[in-house]
């Protein structure tokens, strides 16, 4: 018995309506920019063909407190970004916190609000939440941000950055250009 399962290499081309803008899971909230942000970029966890939430930079499921206010979440050995660097908890500390900050103008700042995150190791990190949160969860498939390449970028010049264009990610796919139609033109099909 034999299962598919996708292999490594080869290209993906989409077309999508609009111009990607913001390539950037903190800033990204049209329907294209969202749609290659989950491309390039891995989150915590994922779901499966299911519906179902997996592991995907994270090692396995986190370890939950007993009042279910706190996640521990170890990432895996192996994951890196698509240059060579490892993801650590710096990474996810930093996406996070960027989230929050409202300098950024993130359009999930309110899904963090009630979070807290902390380093525990190089490869863990606890999220502390104020209260119980059903939900909360989903929010760790958040897409992570290379905290070494944008933790240099000030929140005044973050939504003009050309990294948002040249996105370096650790999902399947890399950005290796952008066609733009010229302004006026209509594609054939």
């Amino acid at each position: 018995n034999t299962k598919p399962a996708p292999a490594f290499g080869g290209t993906y081309r989409e077309g999508v309506v609009g111009q990607p803008r913001l390539l950037n899971p903190v800033l990204a909230t049209s329907s294209t920019d969202n749609s290659l942000v989950r491309l390039i970029y891995s989150g915590l966890y994922t779901y499966d063909l299911e519906g179902k939430l997996v592991p995907d930079l994270a090692e396995s499921m986190p370890t939950i407190s007993e009042d279910q206010k706190e996640y521990l979440v170890k990432i895996k050995g192996n994951a890196k970004f698509h240059n060579d660097r490892v993801v650590t908890a710096d990474d996810i500390i930093y996406t996070i916190q960027t989230i929050q900050n409202p300098a950024y103008k993130s359009p999930l700042r309110n899904e963090w609000q009630n979070t807290t995150v902390e380093k525990i190791s190089d490869t863990e990190v606890k999220f502390k939440n104020s209260s119980v949160s059903a939900p909360f969860l989903n929010n760790l498939t958040i897409p992570i941000l290379p905290e070494k390449i944008w933790g240099r970028i000030d929140p005044d010049t973050f939504q003009l950055s050309e990294l948002n264009l040249k996105p370096i990610g650790s999902g399947p796919y890399q950005i290796r250009e952008i066609n733009k139609l010229p302004s006026g033109d209509v594609q054939k099909i």
